[in-house]
């Protein structure tokens, strides 16, 4: 009876602002489309893999594919989007910049080690956000309490758990070393990705304007894209399965976008709900989905990790 008193006084609840609480239903419809598109670029880059599309190449048409997706769904050319001016312009093409190098550091981690390390990986990195709306934002609705700091430092030990692989002989030494340090460069650059985008939908963003980000952001990664092809790759062939990988990635890549922001925006910024929330939940759908269509075998450590993982985000969201 007393451990049941204490979880119903310690559990903190979801709070929406006001201008939202009637609209409940459709602040959890963004929360799962986040949740459901996220796992999908997952999954498709495990097809990739399997289908031995080159990653890099499809990853820069599906930042095209995502520039004429938002053209589409917004009825507005990308050069109208850049002719505003918006304060918010230039940290887009620094987001899409980034998101290139993350991106194809994301593909690697899942054809190197696999797809549910990836995401635990990606996922887990919400400390950075949440530590960092604590740090620069007044949006968080209750103070951090000791369970928060314990499950920051459990995420951490939980991504390193995740990380390791065992040991193969019949592997060179440097892909050994690659397949310890991809998961964890992921986390760094994932967690700080989802901080400056909360960064930005806070400071510069209004709901007229939430369409259009990702526009800019997609096409700046796009002619970044363009460029590290030509100084990485001297002579690049564009096969039929690329471009369809392109496409298969940059459709749900768009909206994946578009929803975080509308999300972002129905938990008042607030990040220390929003990302346990959305990160508990991409985790368990791509865990999920990696047993149930790819079969992938996790050693005892990560399963171990895993759990952890899940553990951490659960103190954090207390």
């Amino acid at each position: 009876m007393h451990f049941r008193r204490w979880i119903i006084l310690n559990l903190r609840p979801v709070s929406f602002p006001q201008a939202n609480r009637k609209n409940f239903e459709y602040c959890m419809l963004n929360l799962i489309l986040t949740i459901v598109l996220t796992s999908t670029l997952f999954i498709v880059f495990k097809v990739f893999h399997l289908w031995r599309i080159n990653t890099f190449v499809a990853i820069v048409i599906n930042y095209f594919v995502c520039v004429v997706t938002g053209s589409i769904y917004t009825a507005t050319s990308p050069i109208a989007v850049i002719e505003q001016a918006q304060p918010w312009l230039l940290p887009a093409c620094i987001t899409g910049a980034v998101f290139v190098i993350t991106f194809y550091l994301m593909a690697l981690t899942v054809e190197k080690v696999n797809m549910t390390v990836a995401s635990v990986a990606n996922k887990v990195s919400l400390i950075i956000p949440v530590a960092g709306s604590l740090i620069f934002f007044e949006t968080q609705a209750v103070d951090y309490n000791i369970f928060n700091y314990i499950g920051i430092a459990t995420g951490i030990v939980a991504i390193v758990l995740t990380s390791i692989r065992e040991s193969n002989d019949l592997l060179p030494k440097q892909e050994q070393r690659l397949s310890f340090i991809l998961p964890i460069v992921v986390f760094l650059l994932g967690g700080g990705i989802d901080f400056y985008i909360n960064y930005i939908n806070y400071s510069y963003m209004t709901p007229e304007s939430q369409p259009y980000f990702p526009m800019a952001t997609f096409l700046a990664a796009a002619l970044t894209g363009v460029v590290l092809i030509s100084f990485r790759f001297k002579k690049v062939t564009f096969a039929m399965k690329d471009v369809a990988g392109g496409i298969m990635l940059g459709i749900p890549n768009y909206f994946t976008i578009y929803f975080l922001l509308q999300a972002l925006s129905d938990f008042n910024n607030d990040g220390t709900i929003f990302f346990p929330v959305l990160n508990i939940g991409i985790i368990l759908v791509t865990t999920l989905s990696a047993f149930v269509f790819f079969r992938e075998r996790l050693t005892k450590t990560n399963i171990y990790g895993i759990f952890m993982s899940i553990m951490a985000l659960i103190l954090i969201f207390l």
